[in-house]
């Protein structure tokens, strides 16, 4: 029988060498070739809108990904084909979208079936343990991934450096695939309906993930070029980037226990984002970057253990795209700011702000986590919840609605352009 932590540890293991790279790289490889931050922020919202859509799919028909015990290593060893190729595809523009669409979309598949995995084979307290670890160990596994690229990329100093690291990422990345063979998601999907308090707390759970994602993935594709225009070699911003953040992600993972740790986490994120634009030296850099990493494993592993707890209710596949699809959802709005005002220095202020509203849900606004009282905590997590669902609908109706009006709008100027050629074949063949 396939022992579940030990699988889930090879795959965190190799999973961070590969993420690392392919992640880690991925703006100074568009930024090398040229892309600036709206051309960057383009190519990622559209995976981005469209793995939304697949989440929200897979949520309301979580037994889609259920059956097959070959489709977690499938997926997961498409997905760093997928992601190894981009280097060389990266010269067009279209090819390079298709393929990164690609990757995305089968890394949510990856995503979902993981954390499913996780959360039914652990009880709160080895999940706590398990994600540690696997946290630990990727850290460590990225720290390695993050030190090949710096010195692979300080010493060859062309596109070739790219392409080396993609395809050696690709590979090691693709030995976790091994250790998923024959493991067994546990759980099945429940359509019952749920309490109302569960659905105010998964909603607001939501929220929080939602917005630490969208500020996280913010800061993830803006430092990058803000580093470059301050005149930073490509060494050092994978030096701040990358390895730094890997040291950080290692001891974050044993400095945040408790929901109470987990909380001072979100709250000391927001902070240091906030500072990263105040220090131009490589120094302050560094140590940003390391004491962004440590805590946002704290932030990161709050709303994985809330949402554990709510997997009897809402079943463990559903649990799971919850998960993603607020890191999807969260990439969206992030690259959304970018398009819109692709400013670093204004997108890292907008990234604390996001993160800070973030520590402010966590500290009011979950019940059983905020250290307000209970009644109080339920009164905040219930406005939190009308608004959220609120803005919801108005952003699904006005969508709707003016996809109505476009598709009329086409329909109409089709019908005046077909009116017209009848028109002038008819005088074409009277003569006229």
């Amino acid at each position: 029988m396939v022992n579940v932590r030990v699988s889930l540890l090879l795959e965190a293991a190799t999973a961070g060498f590969y993420i690392s790279i392919t992640r880690g790289l991925l703006i100074p490889l568009l930024t090398f070739r040229g892309y600036d931050i709206a051309e960057i922020a383009q190519l990622l919202i559209a995976p981005g809108v469209v793995g939304v859509a697949l989440a929200n799919y897979i949520y309301r028909r979580p037994t889609t990904l259920m059956g097959s015990g070959w489709l977690l290593p499938a997926t997961h060893l498409l997905e760093r084909v997928s992601f190894m190729a981009l280097p060389l595809v990266s010269g067009n523009g279209a090819l390079l979208a298709a393929v990164y669409m690609a990757g995305v979309l089968l890394s949510i598949v990856v995503g979902v079936l993981l954390t499913a995995l996780i959360f039914s084979s652990f009880d709160e307290e080895g999940l706590g343990s398990v994600l540690s670890q696997r946290a630990a160990l990727g850290s460590v596994s990225t720290l390695i991934g993050g030190m090949v690229a710096f010195a692979y990329v300080a010493t060859v100093e062309t596109f070739t450096a790219y392409i080396d690291l993609y395809i050696l990422a690709g590979l090691i990345g693709s030995l976790g695939t091994l250790g998923l063979v024959g493991v067994r998601i546990g759980g099945v999907p429940t359509e019952a309906a749920y309490p109302a308090h569960v659905e105010v707390g998964r909603v607001n759970t939501f929220v929080y993930l939602f917005l630490i994602y969208a500020g996280g993935n913010l800061v993830g594709y803006v430092w990058v070029p803000l580093l470059r225009g301050w005149g930073y070699e490509d060494f050092l911003i994978v030096l701040v980037t990358v390895i730094a953040a890997s040291v950080g992600g290692i001891f974050g993972a044993f400095v945040w226990r408790s929901p109470a740790h987990y909380k001072a986490a979100a709250s000391l994120n927001a902070l240091f984002t906030g500072l990263v634009p105040l220090f131009h030296t490589s120094y302050m850099q560094l140590a940003l970057s390391l004491a962004m990493s440590v805590t946002f494993v704290g932030m990161n592993l709050l709303g994985s253990v809330i949402y554990s707890r709510y997997q009897a209710s809402i079943g463990t596949i559903r649990a799971s795209v919850l998960v993603i699809g607020a890191n999807m959802s969260g990439q969206v709005f992030g690259t959304a700011l970018g398009i819109l005002y692709p400013d670093p220095i204004a997108l890292f202020v907008a990234a604390a702000a996001i993160k800070a509203s973030a520590a402010i849900t966590a500290l009011t606004a979950i019940p059983g986590v905020s250290g307000t009282e209970a009644g109080r905590a339920v009164g905040y997590a219930r406005l939190v919840y009308t608004v959220g669902t609120l803005g919801y609908t108005f952003v699904v109706e006005t969508y709707r609605q003016t996809l109505e009006l476009l598709v009329k709008s086409v329909a109409i100027t089709l019908l005046i352009m077909l009116i017209y050629m009848i028109y002038r074949l008819a005088f074409a063949l009277l003569g006229i």
